[in-house]
């Protein structure tokens, strides 16, 4: 075997390592960053959740409260009527629709920017 044929196949067997060598890091550099986006996006979805989850405990007190509140009244046209109910909706403008109907077509809508009166 010559000196040029020794040289071409050091040559073809540096390449072939060069490549294995290259595919190696090409498929553990994807995984890598395969990871790391996984892992970014878990905890930006934990946080925006715990987040989400603070909100909705709160507006379910507020509604829990109007319900409750609406619900001891009974149908008391004078408690129902009063500014205190009426202004059940003032400190929480993200509950909407909560709307009480009654038997003397008196609608109750606690909304502060709509105009309460009798149907």
């Amino acid at each position: 075997m010559g000196i040029k044929q020794k040289f071409t196949v050091l040559a073809g067997i540096i390449g072939v390592l060069l490549a294995v060598v290259s595919i190696i890091g090409f498929y553990t550099a994807d995984s890598n960053l395969e990871k790391a986006v996984e892992q970014e996006l878990t905890a930006t979805m934990g946080d925006a959740a715990s987040q989400m989850d603070g909100w909705l405990q709160a507006k379910g007190t507020s509604a829990q409260y109007t319900a409750d509140l609406l619900t001891e009244f009974n149908g008391d046209e004078t408690r129902t009527k009063s500014i205190a109910s009426l202004a059940i909706g003032a400190s929480d403008k993200e509950i909407l629709d909560i709307n009480v109907g009654m038997e003397e077509l008196f609608c109750f809508l606690p909304h502060p920017e709509q105009e309460h009166r009798d149907s």
